[in-house]
C-alpha cells in the first residue's frame, strides 16, 4: 500500500502550475516568466517569457519569447522570438529568430528559418535550409530544401523545387518538379520531373510527366507526358509563338490533319461588321470551299474553290478556274496573271502567261520559260542568253550556255559555299588501319598496303602516287572531289603507318645504340683498370 502512494506522490511532483502556466517534466519552464502557457517534457520553456504557447518535447520552446506557438518534437523553436508559429517535428523551427506565423510540419522542417514568415512546411526537411524567406508552402521530403530567401513559392512533391536559393514565385507540383532550378522566378512545372533539369530558366510553364526536363531556357510552355523536346504543345512566351507538334482539332475530337476546323472561320479585325469568313459545302455542293462575307448565302462567295464541280454542264474536279486574266496592281492586266508594282525606282511588271514568266523594269527584261520538251529556262534580257536552265531528266545548268546539263548540277564558273556534305556510296578509309593492326579488313577484303619500295618504283615510273590520277588525267577530264579526298586520306593513313614503322625502327635503333654505348663504357673502365 505504501509502495503505491509513494509511486502516485512521484508521478505527480514534476506537475506544477505558476502565473497559470503547467510545467510537465524535469527543468520545464526554469526561469520562465511567460503566462498562460503549456510545457510538456524535459527543459521545455526554459529561459521562455511568451504566452499563450504549448510546448511539447525534449528542450522545445527553451529561449523563446514569442507568443502563441505550438511547438511539438524535440528541439523544436529553441531559439524562437516570432509569435503565432506551430512547429511539429523533431529540430523543426529549430533556428526560428523572430519568423512569426510559420507552420512547419515533420523533422527538421524549416529548421534553419530565422526571420522568414508566413511559410508553411511539411515534410521531412521541407525547406530546412530556409532563413528569410516569406509565403512559401512547400509539402513533399525535402521540398523546398535548399530555400534560403525565395519567396511565394509552392512546391509540392518528393525533393520538388530542391535546389531553389532565391526563386520567386514559381509553382513546382510533383516529384522532382523543378528540382534544379536555383534562382528562377515565376515558373510553374507540374508534373513528376517536370523541368527537372533547368537552372535558372523564368518565366516557363512545364506541364506533364518529365516535361520539359531538359529545357535550360526561359518562358518555354511544354505540354507533354514525356521528356521529348518535341512536346505535343510547344511555346515561347516572349515570342508569343505556340507550336502544336500534332494535329488540332477545332470542332472535332478526331482531326485528320494538322489543323482540322469543322464549321466557319471568320478572319478580319473586330471593326470590320461583315468579316471575310471560310465555309465548306453547301447545297448542291458537298465538297467544295469559299471565301466571301455571308455564309448563308453561298452564291454571294468572293472565291470558290471546288474538289468536284457539277454545275452546269462542266464537271471540274480539282480545280480553281478564272475566266480572263487577274490584275494585282493594275486595272488592265495583259496577260494570265499581271503584277504590277510601282516605287521610287520605276515601273515594275510580272506577268504569267502560257509557258513563260516575264519581269519587265524600264526595258530590262528577264523571262522563265517552258518548253514543249519539259525544260524550264531562266534568261536575261535575251530569251536564248540561258543563265540557269533545268531538264526534263532533273539536271540543272548554270551559267554553261546550254540547254542540256550533262549532270544533276552542272555549274561552268566558280562557286562560293561554306560547306558541301556529300553521301558515301563506299566504305572510308579505315580499311588501311583494320588491315595493319588486325591483318584483315571486313571494310575493304581486297586491300593491300603497297611497301615503301613499292610506292618509290611507282612514282619514279609514273611521277605520280598510285591510285592517284595524274596531271594530264586530271587536265583532261577534272576530278571527282569523293573519290579524291578519298584517296587522298587513305593515302594520309598509309603515310601514318610508315611513319608509325619508321618510328618503330628508330627507337630499337636508340634501344641498340644503348648498349653499344653501355658495352662500350664497361670496356673502357676495364682497360682504365689495366692500365693502372
Amino acid at each position: 500500500m505504501y509502495k503505491k502512494i509513494l509511486l502516485f506522490i512521484m508521478a505527480i511532483m514534476p506537475i506544477f502550475t505558476f502565473s497559470q502556466n503547467t510545467f510537465y517534466g524535469a527543468n520545464v519552464g526554469d526561469d520562465t516568466n511567460g503566462s498562460n502557457n503549456n510545457f510538456y517534457g524535459t527543459s521545455s520553456g526554459s529561459n521562455s517569457s511568451g504566452i499563450l504557447n504549448v510546448l511539447f518535447g525534449h528542450n522545445s520552446g527553451i529561449n523563446n519569447t514569442g507568443d502563441g506557438g505550438v511547438f511539438v518534437g524535440g528541439n523544436t523553436g529553441e531559439l524562437n522570438t516570432g509569435d503565432e508559429n506551430t512547429f511539429i517535428g523533431v529540430f523543426s523551427g529549430r533556428f526560428n529568430s523572430s519568423g512569426q506565423r510559420n507552420t512547419f510540419i515533420g523533422a527538421r522542417s524549416g529548421i534553419n528559418n530565422t526571420t522568414g514568415k508566413k511559410n508553411t512546411f511539411v515534410g521531412w526537411g521541407a525547406n530546412a535550409n530556409n532563413l528569410t524567406g516569406d509565403f512559401n508552402t512547400s509539402l513533399g521530403y525535402s521540398s523546398g530544401y535548399k530555400n534560403l530567401s525565395g519567396t511565394y513559392n509552392v512546391s509540392v512533391g518528393l525533393q520538388s523545387g530542391y535546389e531553389n536559393t532565391s526563386g520567386a514565385y514559381n509553382t513546382n507540383i510533383g516529384t522532382y518538379a523543378g528540382s534544379k532550378n536555383e534562382t528562377g522566378v515565376n515558373n510553374t512545372m507540374i508534373g513528376a520531373a517536370a523541368g527537372y533539369t533547368n537552372a535558372s530558366g523564368s518565366g516557363n510553364v512545364f506541364l506533364g510527366f518529365t516535361a520539359g526536363r531538359e529545357e535550360q531556357g526561359s518562358n518555354k510552355l511544354y505540354i507533354e507526358n514525356t521528356n521529348s523536346s518535341s512536346p505535343l504543345i510547344w511555346g515561347d512566351f516572349a515570342t508569343d509563338v505556340v507550336n502544336v507538334n500534332g494535329k488540332l482539332g477545332v470542332g472535332t475530337t478526331a482531326p485528320d490533319s494538322k489543323l482540322d476546323v469543322r464549321g466557319v472561320v471568320s478572319v478580319g479585325d473586330e471593326s470590320i461588321e461583315n468579316r471575310f469568313k471560310i465555309w465548306a459545302g453547301g447545297t448542291g455542293n458537298a465538297n467544295h470551299m469559299r471565301i466571301g462575307t455571308d455564309y448563308a448565302h453561298y452564291g454571294d462567295a468572293v472565291l470558290e474553290l471546288y474538289q468536284n464541280y457539277g454545275g452546269g454542264t462542266e464537271q471540274n474536279p480539282g480545280k480553281l478556274i478564272v475566266n480572263g486574266n487577274i490584275g494585282i496592281g493594275t486595272v488592265a492586266p495583259s496577260a494570265k496573271m499581271h503584277i504590277n508594282t510601282i516605287n521610287s525606282n520605276g515601273n515594275y511588271n510580272t506577268t504569267f502567261d502560257g509557258n513563260s514568266m516575264n519581269f519587265e523594269n524600264g526595258g530590262q527584261a528577264s523571262f522563265i520559260r517552258k518548253f514543249d520538251t519539259g525544260r524550264l529556262f531562266f534568261s536575261i534580257g535575251d530569251t536564248n542568253n540561258y543563265v540557269m536552265s533545268m531538264s526534263n531528266n532533273g539536271n540543272i545548268g548554270i551559267g554553261t550556255g546550254t540547254d542540256n546539263p550533262d549532270e544533276k548540277l552542272t555549274v561552268k564558273g566558280k562557286i562560293h559555299t561554306e560547306e558541301v556534305r556529300v553521301d558515301l556510296m563506299v566504305p572510308g578509309p579505315d580499311y588501311v588501319f583494320e588491315k595493319y593492326f588486325t591483318g584483315t579488313s571486313k571494310l575493304n577484303s581486297n586491300y593491300e598496303m603497297p611497301t615503301l619500295e613499292e610506292v618509290e618504283a611507282y612514282t619514279k615510273a609514273n611521277h605520280h602516287l598510285p591510285e592517284i590520277p595524274s596531271a594530264q588525267e586530271m587536265k583532261d577530264n577534272g576530278i571527282q572531289l569523293k573519290e579524291m579526298n578519298l584517296k587522298l586520306l587513305q593515302k594520309i593513313e598509309e603515310l601514318t603507318l610508315y611513319t608509325i614503322q619508321q618510328q618503330k625502327e628508330l627507337d630499337d635503333q636508340k634501344n641498340k645504340n644503348k648498349t653499344l654505348e653501355d658495352r662500350l663504357e664497361k670496356i673502357e673502365k676495364l682497360l682504365e683498370s689495366l692500365e693502372e
